[in-house]
């Protein structure tokens, strides 16, 4: 069984006027780059969602009480809540401590969790690699890879990134396919879905507009990763990632000439930090920050869940890293220029 995926047009991805209309607000929203603003009638709202390749089988409607959507990362168990809320129930089936989906091991209990949903909620672009194999021990629960079709996990060079998802761009499109998925699963909640959906949509740009502007004096500024869940920080704040280290299998005992390479690069482009996960050993970036002098920031990758299932957890877990690259690029920068 694979994973469906969302291969809509643009078009599909749209929040209805009736937000301008409801927050009484002084200018139109038509200047999200991929959310179209389009009062449509709910009817073709649920047949572009049957249109897009969800291939989710007719279904009873299913009660709030019985309602239960499964899904694979914190950040998509937040989301999925925020536009569910009272009507049904989201489970996060897997539990990694804080680390990657990549490698994860399929528990018999995770299995169980995926096989009782109505619907599993993937990230996709690669994220969860193994997922697709997993769901043939359950053949008749539909599951949605919500990032698949977004070009906005591509990386500059043309690769898929799965954790470019979490910055601006990407977030916006996995929500527009988030919701066309729930509302295919569930079509007798497809007003409610959309009109929450569109509340999130317009606080998610907005705060990312926000954020992007207050930090715009971070743009250029030389950094080191040992992880690449930090790719969405550095390509919506404008950073210079000097170099990607230590994530790859091949980089985890990388060779001495390896790491004279990289503490070389640090000092030529000087480097003034090295972003690290809270979940990740940091055995090679200590070694590296004691040859070079630079500082480990370590930042939060958003693997290890909120402490609430509110959007304002999912905000400020992202201001919070931002505070302490600020607090580092900024303030030392000050300091060696007196």
């Amino acid at each position: 069984m694979q994973l469906s995926t969302l291969h809509s047009p643009l078009a599909m991805r749209f929040v209805m006027t009736w937000v301008d209309q409801t927050l009484q607000l002084s200018t139109p929203l038509f200047y999200l780059p991929y959310v179209q603003m389009k009062s449509l009638h709910i009817l073709a709202l649920t047949a572009l969602g049957f249109a897009s390749g969800l291939s989710l089988s007719c279904q009873k409607e299913v009660t709030s009480s019985q309602k239960l959507v499964a899904v694979t990362t914190p950040v998509l168990e937040l989301f999925t809540h925020e536009i569910l809320q009272d009507s049904g129930k989201v489970t996060r089936v897997f539990d990694t401590q804080g680390h990657c989906l990549h490698d994860h091991q399929v528990s018999t209990n995770e299995v169980r969790t995926l096989c009782s949903a109505n619907l599993v909620i993937a990230s996709g672009a690669g994220f969860e690699s193994f997922l697709a194999k997993t769901m043939q021990q359950c053949p008749s629960i539909p599951a949605v890879s919500v990032g698949d079709s977004c070009a906005d996990v591509n990386t500059s060079d043309g690769l898929r990134d799965p954790h470019l998802w979490l910055g601006k761009s990407g977030v916006l499109c996995e929500l527009a396919h988030l919701q066309t998925a729930l509302i295919a699963a569930f079509p007798h909640d497809s007003v409610l879905y959309t009109q929450r959906s569109a509340l999130l949509t317009l606080r998610l740009s907005q705060f990312w507009d926000s954020l992007q502007a207050a930090n715009a004096d971070l743009h250029g500024m030389p950094v080191v990763s040992f992880h690449g869940a930090f790719g969405y920080l550095a390509r919506d704040l404008g950073l210079h990632v000097v170099a990607s280290f230590g994530e790859a299998q091949e980089d985890m005992n990388p060779s001495a000439q390896q790491i004279a390479n990289l503490v070389r690069s640090i000092r030529e482009n000087h480097v003034r930090c090295l972003l690290l996960g809270t979940a990740e050993s940091p055995a090679l970036a200590e070694s590296v920050a004691r040859e070079t002098h630079v500082k480990i920031l370590r930042l939060q990758n958003m693997m290890e869940g909120f402490h609430s299932l509110h959007v304002d957890a999912y905000t400020q877990t992202i201001r919070d890293d931002v505070q302490m690259l600020r607090d580092s690029l900024l303030v030392d920068e000050a300091k060696h220029a007196q």
